[in-house]
């Protein structure tokens, strides 16, 4: 189950609620009220969703909220009355659905005595996670900008002169300064790969273009799922949004470019298993934040880590970010070509490919993150124990196909977009 409800915008006489069964929204929406870190976004243009970019604020909603990814899917652009026939059904579904889960909470809050702090354990469980590291980030740029020069070499200087535009642009110099021909340009695509986790609040930055929520899309691995059946996080609608910009040649060509590397960031993030899996047990009443408060150690004795991060850093190297890319972008993609890292044929469309992705994380979180060494994790970084040497050599070979799955996605998803109709 997921939270299902969709809102358009009408003009103000002629405002109307539809309910689609395909969309998803964050879950403390449900309690809370729509929470994205953009202005709500209007379904009447695409230059509505550039607006949700940063380059400026989108047009006031008349009366509901609209979800991000409204912009960009096909369904929404359907009239009204096509959904008008099965709202009745959806909301007595819907109401049923949140009475049966407000139920199931309520006996589990009242034996662990956590009523007070429901409000705040609401905000908690979807705190936001880094995926891979900055320079894993890069890694995947590499091997996406590697594969477009095989496989596609036309595209890269449209995606260039793309590039170009982008409105970060001293900090896209400053990554590429000295470097000319195919060198600058890879380190380009390296740079927009992690440019989401720069730009981040704090990183001396304003904020304009952080979306913390855009990051990851998380489900319960555990047999708790049935008390906690939604989704944290929007990585599909931020997928759809993002899309809809970078693929509409009358976008502005800055917001292409910062949509651009959001496209890069997000499907880069939600190949890591613990951006689509999170655990909720007893000992993690609200979740374990994807790993975040689960400690282990990579080796007996070693520093304690939390098992996001044991995921996110596997393959920092040291020497600095550039490092990383050049030690390691070659040796996966020889290592896990296409036919091995993405054993199946890509269908369906872009947003359909992307929860496909999702789907794969999920299971290769409960499958394999949460196995072995997670079951010893502690909330207690000083008694973390070690992971075992069967958990660091799987968690390792998963991780760089899913490292190399994020590249060959990436240049996939920039082909899919620059197609001509």
């Amino acid at each position: 189950m997921t939270c299902r409800w969709r809102y358009r915008c009408y003009a103000r006489r002629d405002i109307a609620m539809e309910c689609v069964a395909a969309e998803r929204r964050s879950c403390t929406e449900t309690f809370l009220g729509p929470r994205y870190d953009h202005h709500p976004v209007c379904s009447r243009d695409r230059s509505d969703a550039a607006g949700a970019l940063g380059r400026r604020p989108p047009p006031p909603c008349p009366a509901w909220h609209a979800g991000a990814a409204s912009v960009a899917r096909d369904d929404v652009r359907r009239p009204c009355r096509d959904a008008v026939s099965g709202c009745a059904s959806a909301v007595v579904f819907r109401s049923a659905q949140l009475m049966l889960a407000h139920a199931l909470r309520a006996v589990m809050l009242r034996s662990m005595n956590l009523r007070p702090f429901l409000a705040a354990a609401l905000l908690l469980i979807a705190a936001p996670a880094l995926a891979w590291s900055q320079p894993g980030h890069m890694t995947t740029g590499a091997i996406a900008f590697d594969t477009l020069v095989r496989e596609h070499p036309e595209l890269l200087p449209q995606i260039e002169a793309i590039i170009a535009a982008h409105p970060d642009k001293a900090r896209l110099d400053a990554a590429t300064a000295g470097l000319t021909g195919s060198a600058r340009s890879r380190t380009q695509f390296e740079w927009l790969a992690r440019w989401p986790d720069d730009i981040r609040v704090g990183e001396g930055t304003d904020g304009k273009w952080d979306h913390p929520d855009w990051h990851y899309e998380l489900r319960v691995v555990s047999p708790a799922k049935a008390i906690w059946p939604w989704r944290n996080g929007n990585a599909g609608d931020a997928f759809a949004l993002n899309y809809a910009v970078f693929s509409d040649p009358k976008a502005a060509p800055a917001d292409r470019a910062v949509a651009l590397g959001w496209l890069m960031h997000i499907v880069g993030d939600i190949q890591q298993p613990l951006h689509a899996g999170h655990w909720m047990s007893w000992q993690y009443k609200m979740t374990d934040r994807a790993g975040q408060l689960a400690h282990v150690r990579r080796t007996p004795g070693g520093k304690p880590i939390d098992l996001h991060a044991y995921w996110d850093d596997m393959f920092d190297m040291p020497g600095g970010p550039e490092a990383t890319p050049s030690a390691w972008a070659v040796p996966v993609a020889t290592r896990w070509p296409r036919a091995l890292a993405i054993p199946a044929a890509p269908t369906g469309t872009p947003q359909q490919q992307f929860s496909a992705w999702l789907d794969e994380s999920y299971a290769l979180a409960r499958d394999v993150a949460y196995t072995d060494a997670f079951l010893h994790a502690t909330p207690v970084a000083l008694n973390a124990p070690a992971v075992s040497d069967a958990y660091r050599a799987k968690s390792m070979l998963v991780a760089q196909q899913r490292l190399a799955a994020g590249g060959y996605r990436i240049a996939d998803t920039l082909t899919m977009a620059l197609a001509k109709p």
